[in-house]
């Protein structure tokens, strides 16, 4: 209610969301099918599993004539279906007296694939860095407008759906959308696992553990904002092999920062600025697949005979790392972690990091 003061009476009630009775709960139908296997007396552990799932029902937004007071409303607009399967393996590679070395190795692959989708999904939507959905592709796909080079002024232009090079597209279109634009990939990834391994010799135990994932594409941070730049949003670094002069677009992808102002603004037919194209522009997109050392664990028990209180029933030291390195990953990325890229608001990256600890048992 809408009130000056406590006492005066209502003048006004706002409605904040109407009431949606064809609404309902999603549903998932799954079945799977697993696997174990033992051979060596079970040095050797071999598992498996296979699923597939079909969800119905998804919730969406689905633009309405407004007749029912909303424009823009949820609905169940949506099917999937997704399979997957789930491997892992461990093995006891070297056993003796003094010495062990054990391993373990784990990898998930998925698929998924919209089968309905009752949303005509824009431009915008397919080409935002969290993808779009639309029937025959997975969920949260990612488009992209073709890049077809710079003009003679340094102006990023791209490829409509007759194949022209432009210089403005309108974002909001809906009809025949990728007839031209580019499909990218999944923003989710498709297959992750690991790779550990154990060593013990004596009173040492050394632990590592390597983690991988691919299969996900990335749309890379704005390149050009229409705001100032601040802490949180910096030029970047490529600025620096931008267009200048004439003929530098024989040689570089980077438009020039002379026309931005002059092309930044909405045209009148609701088409954006080459800027803002050139941000969802293929040429903006990376993979997400890293490898990564993600675990490293040295620890030395002393030996009992050397403790120094009978009290004592065990002592060791312990040190491990945590993100030590990053392998492998997309050199579009320029050093960004693609595990961290995009995680929002101030959040730090992954760091690595260092513990030394005592343990005492008594």
């Amino acid at each position: 209610p809408r009130r000056r003061h406590t006492n005066d009476r209502e003048t006004a009630l706002i409605i904040s969301q109407l009431e949606n009775g064809e609404l309902t709960f999603e549903k998932l139908y799954e079945w799977n099918i697993g696997v174990e296997l033992g051979f060596i007396s079970n040095r050797i552990l071999f598992e498996a599993e296979y699923y597939k799932r079909k969800s119905k029902d998804l919730l969406g937004t689905v633009s309405t004539n407004a007749v029912g007071g909303d424009a823009i409303k949820f609905g169940n607009i949506g099917e999937l279906d997704a399979d997957g399967i789930e491997l892992s393996l461990n093995t006891v590679n070297i056993k003796n007296d003094a010495f062990k070395w054990s391993s373990s190795f784990n990898i998930s692959i998925s698929d998924n694939t919209i089968t309905k989708w009752d949303s005509n999904e824009r431009i915008e939507d397919m080409t935002n860095r969290s993808g779009g959905n639309i029937a025959g592709y997975p969920r949260g796909a990612l488009f992209s407008i073709p890049f077809a080079g710079l003009n003679e002024e340094g102006i990023p232009t791209f490829y409509d759906d007759k194949g022209e090079k432009v210089i403005h597209v309108n974002l909001q279109d809906r009809e025949d959308i990728l007839d031209y634009l580019k499909y990218e990939g999944p923003v989710t990834p498709t297959t992750f696992g690991g790779f550990n391994n154990t060593f013990t010799y004596k009173n040492f135990k050394l632990n590592t553990g390597i983690s991988f994932r691919y299969g996900n594409k990335i749309r890379l941070d704005d390149f050009y904002r229409n705001t100032t730049f601040d802490d949180y949003s910096a030029l970047p670094g490529d600025l620096r092999n931008r267009w200048v002069l004439a003929g530098d677009e024989n040689i570089s992808n980077v438009p020039s920062i002379n026309t931005l102002l002059k092309e930044n603004s909405y045209r009148s037919d609701g088409s954006f600025n080459p800027h803002d194209l050139y941000n969802r522009s293929d040429i903006r997109v990376a993979k997400g697949d890293f490898i990564r050392i993600k675990n490293v664990r040295l620890s030395y028990v002393l030996p009992r005979k050397l403790l120094p209180f009978d009290k004592i029933d065990n002592l060791s030291f312990t040190l491990s790392a945590h993100n030590l390195w990053l392998l492998y990953s997309d050199e579009k990325l320029r050093g960004v972690d693609p595990e961290f890229h995009q995680a929002g608001g101030i959040s730090l990256p992954l760091t690595r990091t260092y513990t030394l600890s005592l343990n005492l048992k008594f």
